[in-house]
């Protein structure tokens, strides 16, 4: 009798027994490069009895625009202030050195100026 150990995309082990001709049958099926149902798994999207899909967190650029609208920047602010603020009230945990590729980004493009302060740290703010 021949037996074989199958693990399924999702996880899922399949044990099989059975004379080698049935095995091999059976391992054709879910190996190779073709998959029959991977087709037919699409969801259909414009169900409208679909489950809602969850709401992505803003990202670091749409957080500094919001900041910039609501005249967070009219004072120079710190990386830390700017963690803080997005922390307590967007109710949103980035870490410091992920708001450094979009504040470089904002200040090449003019829509904020950055000066060093007394201690040697950037502060941002609107021009």
């Amino acid at each position: 009798m021949a037996k074989a150990k199958i693990t399924l995309e999702d996880g899922t082990i399949v044990s099989i027994e059975g004379n080698p001709d049935e095995v091999t049958t059976i391992l054709k099926q879910f190996s190779g490069p073709h998959k029959k149902n991977k087709r037919n798994k699409k969801k259909n999207t414009s169900d409208k009895n679909s489950t809602p899909k969850t709401k992505r967190k803003k990202g670091q650029i749409a957080l500094l625009n919001e900041l910039i609208d609501e005249g967070f920047f009219t004072k120079k602010r710190t990386v830390k202030e700017i963690v803080e603020c997005c922390s307590v009230n967007k109710a949103t945990t980035i870490k410091s050195k992920d708001f450094a590729s979009a504040l470089t980004r904002f200040i090449r493009d003019d829509k904020l100026k950055r000066e060093k302060n007394e201690s040697g740290r950037y502060e941002y703010f609107v021009k």
